[in-house]
């Protein structure tokens, strides 16, 4: 463990505490640019994310829309806040083959190419 991972994570409660934490989660809204040149402009304003520690899975609710995505590795999902689906993309990450700046958006979610990369306490 690098000195500081090591250190924010001590002053954090160290690995103990953080080993207890189950979830994390957050009110955002992600605007910019890049979501009107892909035709989806407010697409994440005002959205709750919930990433949970223990596993590779991110839930986005869309609390004014009746709605959530639930990212995991090689499915996305869409689906109404009672788990009734509206739609999936298995191996999502294949979906960016051959994407520009100005290619539109679909209403699956993309995972990031970028999405390998694992934060890990204690490791790489």
């Amino acid at each position: 463990m690098n000195d500081l991972l090591s250190l924010a994570i001590k002053a954090h409660g160290g690995l103990d505490r953080w080993n207890t934490v189950t979830s994390i989660q957050a009110n955002a809204s992600i605007t910019g640019a890049i979501w009107y040149a892909k035709g989806q402009p407010d697409v994440l304003k005002d959205v709750a994310v919930t990433t949970e520690t223990q596993a590779e899975r991110v839930t986005m609710t869309f609390p004014s829309q009746d709605k959530r995505t639930v990212f995991e590795p090689g499915r996305v999902v869409i689906e109404h806040s009672d788990g009734t689906l509206i739609e999936a993309r298995d191996n999502p990450e294949a979906s960016f083959a051959g994407q520009e700046l100005n290619t539109p958006a679909t209403s699956a979610p993309r995972k990031s190419p970028r999405s390998k990369r694992k934060a890990r306490p204690g490791g790489a």
